[in-house]
């Protein structure tokens, strides 16, 4: 977690569009119950975004 002195993120990013105004959100539950922490839920959300241009002006996309 970072401290109240850390630099903000980026806001560069930008919703990869599969059509106008429409882009993806994957939204993902799991319920783990053979752990060694016990049982429980965990869940995640991610959108699709656009790359962008590094510092050293190439692509960052593979």
């Amino acid at each position: 977690m970072a401290g109240p002195d850390a630099e903000p993120a980026p806001r560069s990013f930008e919703i990869a569009e599969f059509g106008p105004g429409r882009g993806i959100l994957a939204f993902t539950c799991v319920h783990y119950t053979d752990t060694d922490r016990g049982v429980y839920e965990e869940t995640a959300q991610a959108f699709f975004v656009r790359s962008w241009p590094s510092s050293t002006g190439t692509s960052t996309s593979a």
